[in-house]
């Protein structure tokens, strides 16, 4: 057995031992309605008159309650008349042994031989009196399937609750109308709990006349009772049986989907930038991931607005503020009320007017002159590292930069994001979290314009720096910036995501404690290696790529065309 054989069988083996320590219990819907005397629904009507619920209905003001509070917590009940199997019952069942619908629905008839098997029988019986009046001499049949096994311990050990003659009624605040476009509309959920009382009051009136209903009808219960058991767990493969509470886009997954907390935002997943010379050049790697800067005004907003108000205290820290003229010359303008120009809520506004606005985001800044005739506008100076380093080593201080324009709120948000960021962590969440490796965290790089450049602001070096010439200050930024998330590949199987739309929640951890503690799990073995012991953080796409780019055939192409491979 080599080694890929024997990490499967332990694989299978941790599987095995937890399905046979799983133990399921099943609600005891009769007790839970005698402890908290809940009321029967009996009318499949939804309203009596403008829209006023009836007091016996789905709906019912009467059983649940006005407020929000009520119609969140009060359930109900739906009396079946007779028994019927339990939908959880009949679904793992019937999995195993098709010919349970055909006894339920009346298809056709059946008799119990001594191993406890259902046989075809012109003269045997079917309906699911004759099932319940038989159900201990029903043996279910082994085979060298453990999953089969699990499912035959649970139908055996809880075999006395196999029937139910109630059906619980979920509160109404999970299944309200909505009355949106003059049109009222309830919703699959009391679409099929319609179904069910109907059925069920059908079944009660032909007893009370002594008629004896067919199995087929109660057949149609039992598959109504299985389809509302569907809805809630998302399992249902028909359309009119709605999106349920779980799976892919259910009820809980897209009400976890649609809300964020303070200072997170939800981005979408897109592929990262490869088009660098070395691997010392990519942004995105294991231990950073790109955030927009957009993103990030709303992740790292407090801190942003300290930074840009310290900006502008040293900035305007004196009255006089040196312009250059026209003739070249440095005069000194006094400025009027810096700090109330640039006040924290002007700030606020203006990365708002930033997160929002995508169309015009290079918005230039204006020095607030006493004398308000002239307009003044604060100046960017920014080197190139060539030009940095010969800056360095020129006894005169008088060189002009190689890039000059006016200075804009993109570049003070930028680079106030690199610097409130450099020492925080975010973490990324995708939903649902079926693992903990659903949830991740890496340092952050700023993402900000398509096109960056290398450059020395204010004696602070950026690596990528967003690249904005006067020409662009005024024009339609809408194209220019980066505004989804790029992570590192290795990420994506754990996560189970792909480029196709998926999005993730981005929250950047604040405290040094709380940093600290991440840093300290992204470097241990934990972030890497899952339960099973194989990598989580698996580069095999990467390599799969690597090796088709480099050994493609391209047509025409002199450089591929007489390459031939080798054994590896």
């Amino acid at each position: 057995m080599n080694y890929e054989e024997l990490e499967r069988h332990a694989i299978e083996s941790l599987n095995e031992a937890a399905e046979r320590h799983a133990h399921f219990d099943l609600l005891d819907v009769d007790k839970l309605i005698k402890k908290n005397k809940l009321r029967e629904i009996t009318n499949p009507i939804f309203f009596v008159r403008d829209n006023i619920p009836t007091s016996d209905g789905l709906l019912s003001n009467e059983i649940f309650g006005i407020t929000k509070d009520q119609r969140a917590n009060i359930f109900a009940y739906i009396d079946l008349s007779e028994y019927f199997i339990h939908p959880l019952y009949y679904i793992i069942w019937n999995s195993m042994d098709r010919k349970l619908s055909e006894v339920v629905n009346g298809t056709d008839t059946f008799i119990i031989d001594k191993d406890g098997q259902f046989v075809q029988d012109d003269n045997g019986d079917n309906g699911i009196k004759w099932l319940k009046a038989n159900i201990d001499k029903i043996k279910f049949k082994h085979t060298e399937s453990s999953k089969r096994d699990t499912k035959i311990k649970f139908l055996e050990e809880t075999r006395d609750k196999m029937f139910i003659k109630q059906m619980l009624v979920i509160p109404a605040y999970y299944r309200d109308v909505n009355n949106t476009g003059g049109y009222v509309t309830v919703g699959e959920i009391n679409k099929i709990y319609n179904q069910l009382i109907l059925g069920v009051r059908s079944l009660k009136e032909t007893a009370d006349y002594g008629l004896n209903m067919s199995n087929a009808v109660r057949g149609r219960i039992q598959n109504t009772i299985v389809k509302l058991y569907q809805w809630f767990t998302g399992t249902s493969k028909d359309k009119e049986a709605g999106k349920g509470l779980s799976g892919k886009y259910g009820i809980i997954r897209q009400s976890v989907l649609s809300k964020t907390t303070d200072y997170g935002t939800r981005l979408v997943l897109s592929a990262p930038e490869l088009k660098v010379e070395n691997l010392d050049d990519m942004k995105t790697t294991l231990d950073y991931t790109c955030i927009p800067l957009s993103s990030l005004c709303s992740n790292l907003f407090p801190f942003i607005i300290f930074w840009i108000r310290r900006f502008f205290e040293n900035e305007f820290s004196t009255k006089d503020y040196p312009v250059r003229n026209k003739k070249g010359e440095i005069e000194y303008l006094k400025v009027k009320d810096p700090l109330i120009a640039f006040s924290d809520t002007r700030i606020k506004e203006e990365i708002e007017r930033f997160m929002k606005g995508f169309s015009n985001r290079f918005i230039p800044i204006q020095v607030p002159l006493e004398d308000e005739k002239r307009t003044v506008w604060m100046r960017f100076n920014g080197y190139s590292v060539d030009e940095y380093e010969a800056l360095k080593n020129k006894d005169s201080g008088d060189v002009t930069p190689l890039f000059r324009r006016r200075l804009t709120w993109c570049d003070l948000i930028f680079m106030a994001c690199e610097e409130v960021s450099k020492d925080k962590n975010v973490i990324i969440t995708r939903y649902p979290m079926d693992s903990y490796f659903n949830q991740f965290t890496t340092k952050i790089r700023v993402s900000s314009t398509k096109e960056t450049e290398p450059m020395y602001v204010n004696n602070t070096f950026y690596k990528y720096y967003p690249k904005i010439r006067e020409e662009d200050i005024g024009k339609d930024t809408s194209n220019k910036f980066m505004d989804t998330l790029n992570l590192s590949n290795l990420y994506l199987e754990a996560i189970g995501g792909d480029y196709d739309g998926d999005q993730v929640t981005a929250k950047v951890a604040f405290t040094k404690e709380a940093n600290a503690e991440l840093e300290k799990f992204a470097n241990s073995k934990k972030n890497y290696i899952n339960l099973g012991g194989k990598n989580a953080r698996n580069p095999s796409h990467e390599c799969i790529q690597a090796l088709y780019s480099l050994t493609i055939h391209i047509p025409g192409n002199n450089i591929t065309k007489d390459v031939k491979l080798g054994k590896l």
